[in-house]
């Protein structure tokens, strides 16, 4: 009876262990030098058009001899620093864990439909150089919820976003005060 036992305590043991190994192994951290967008970074004073889009709502911002200009908004120049803040942080990011590939749990991070917003990046090539759905930020850590469009595998990322798509947010206020 008891070598029975001793077998049963063994199966046990090897069971749990095997499920703690198998959860270790479904979060995994990404190594901490491994870019969100990788080659972005050499690219950003080539940009020429940034996409931003939330549901039904969609801003489009293009390089100009001016600067960035809101296409929306009859042209009016963005805010330069909020336009920098983006790219700067989008291609210096990096992938420190991954999430979810469930996308029943995209909702809890930030990053169903209604909620994330949308960052497409464009050189003069018409193929995106970085495509991403920012969702919600880590109040504890410096970091945000992000997918990369064509993939289910949701990333939590370096850096927070100011991806805000609120037209008022991205005008520069000074060029248009009379």
């Amino acid at each position: 009876k008891t070598p029975l036992l001793a077998i049963a305590a063994l199966v046990v043991i090897g069971l749990a262990w095997l499920t703690v190994s198998h959860e270790k192994s479904s979060t995994t951290i990404a190594q901490s030098d491994t870019l969100l967008a990788v080659g972005l970074k050499e690219k950003l004073n080539d940009l020429t058009r940034i996409e931003l889009s939330r549901g039904e709502q969609k801003v489009t911002l293009q390089q100009s001899d001016n600067g960035w200009n809101i296409k929306e908004k009859y042209n009016y120049l963005a805010d330069i620093g909020k336009v920098r803040n983006l790219t700067v942080s989008l291609a210096s990011s990096t992938l420190k864990e991954k999430k979810t590939k469930q996308k029943e749990r995209y909702e809890k991070l930030g990053l169903d439909e209604e909620s994330a917003t949308r960052v497409v990046l464009y050189t003069d090539d018409e193929a995106p150089i970085s495509d991403v759905y920012i969702g919600n930020q880590m109040s504890q850590l410096d970091g945000t919820y992000i997918y990369r469009e064509g993939e289910d595998q949701t990333w939590l990322v370096s850096g927070k976003f100011a991806a805000d798509i609120k037209l008022q947010f991205l005008v520069n206020l000074a060029r248009i005060i009379f």
